[in-house]
């Protein structure tokens, strides 16, 4: 009898997965994500689908709503519903996949690698949406987690190729991101990569009741410094008159 009933279950979840809609898995994102995150161009099931990843609600006065982060691919694991995990094998991209797991208290990240659009900063940090920054994002994490009350693990993010409609210099160079997860709060590391026209670097950290907080500075290599001062000047309040050293504060 007992086992009629876990079959009469898994069925039941199989079922589920198979013809729910992506629909679900959209109101779920968005609720996870405090309306964030949405899909659009869904097709398929929760058990098996793709979609468009878009990252909403930025600005409410801005002409454009959203930003499209990419597609995305799916396939649900059905039988970790039965141990209480959401489990899914996810393509971002047409990078490599990897997993993410969520479960009752916790959403687990394993072995990612996906690019996303640099236009994505302005729309996160709306002190440098003057600045209209472009470029690549590369991402990379083999293991984090996240529950409400702590952050465990390290991304690894690449800006490549940066670039502004602002400055005739292009690319601006290349920087490197570590994001790590100690706990209580992620901490966060900006460097400059090489020998890069903009030459920017700082340290922040973002904990869940006191939000994101960066301190930084931006400025021009000896080479560069007439033609980046427009840019410059838009991205932060210069750290003192005639410096060229500009503050990234947020």
């Amino acid at each position: 009898m007992k086992r009629l009933f876990l079959l009469g279950i898994a069925s039941t979840l199989v079922f589920l997965c198979v013809f729910a809609p992506t629909q679900l898995l959209g109101n779920l994102l968005g609720q996870l994500s405090n309306g964030r995150l949405s899909l659009a161009s869904s097709q398929g099931s929760l058990w098996q689908g793709k979609a468009n990843l878009l990252l909403t609600n930025i600005d409410a006065q801005a002409s454009s709503a959203a930003i499209n982060l990419g597609k995305i691919s799916w396939n649900t694991q059905p039988l970790q519903l039965l141990a209480g995990r959401f489990s899914v094998n996810l393509i971002w991209n047409d990078g490599a996949p990897f997993w993410v797991t969520l479960d009752t208290s916790r959403l687990h990240i394993e072995h990612a690698a996906f690019n996303l659009p640099a236009n994505i900063i302005s729309a996160l940090v709306p002190t440098l949406k003057a600045a209209q920054l472009g470029g690549q994002l590369s991402v990379r994490c083999d293991n984090f987690s996240f529950t409400r009350s702590e952050v465990l693990g390290q991304f690894d993010i690449d800006w490549n190729q940066a670039s502004s409609p602002l400055s005739m210099v292009s690319p601006l160079g290349s920087y490197h991101t570590r994001l790590d997860g100690r706990g209580s709060a992620l901490d966060i590391k900006l460097d400059t990569q090489g020998n890069s026209p903009l030459i920017m670097q700082g340290v922040g950290h973002w904990a869940g009741g006191e939000g994101l907080h960066f301190d930084g500075t931006a400025e021009a290599n000896a080479a560069n410094k007439t033609q980046l001062q427009e840019l410059l000047r838009v991205m932060g309040n210069e750290t003192s008159a005639g410096s060229g050293r500009y503050q990234l504060k947020f």
